[in-house]
């Protein structure tokens, strides 16, 4: 939300006796100028799995803006999680609707067991440039097993060295 400056004009009447001229003095008195969107998340499901289960999560805005409002949401991890829908709009008739993103786990192959891995989500306004992303959190179960797995023999072998 813009905070506006604010501009204080004050008149000193000058009381000496040589009765000088009102003088206008100017005051600035001035808002931060980085400014701050306040946006809600909703964990519904903060857990995917390599078998592709997916997690939830809902966003809004907790003020009405001035400007519809582009978020971006972005995996720290593709990985590990892949985000539908990239992007979400507010506008001044929709900000308080939850929109929501889901995150379907991804296969690796790899047996390096749970990976807690990261969705950012932030502003795409130019006028809040300086805003820190929001994140939230999630967790991909690995369904991968760790050792050796053998495959059916594929042909006979033998005591002299024969290959299968």
């Amino acid at each position: 939300m813009r905070r506006p400056i604010i501009l204080f004009f004050i008149c000193i009447v000058a009381t000496i006796c040589a009765c000088e001229p009102e003088e206008e003095v100017s005051v600035l008195n001035s808002a931060p100028t980085t400014n701050n969107l306040s946006l809600e998340v909703l964990i519904l499901d903060d857990e995917t799995t390599e078998t592709g289960e997916i997690g939830k999560f809902s966003v809004r805005l907790n003020t009405q803006p001035h400007e519809e409002i582009d978020l971006e949401i972005t995996c720290s991890d593709e990985g590990e999680g892949a985000v539908s829908p990239s992007n979400l709009s507010f506008t001044r008739d929709n900000y308080q609707d939850f929109q929501q993103v889901t995150v379907t786990g991804m296969n690796d192959d790899e047996n390096d067991g749970d990976q807690v891995y990261t969705v950012h989500i932030q502003v795409t306004n130019p006028s809040f440039s300086g805003q820190t992303p929001e994140t939230v959190s999630l967790l991909n179960i690995d369904d991968d097993t760790p050792g050796l797995s053998f495959g059916n023999i594929s042909g006979a072998t033998s005591e002299d060295g024969g290959t299968a």
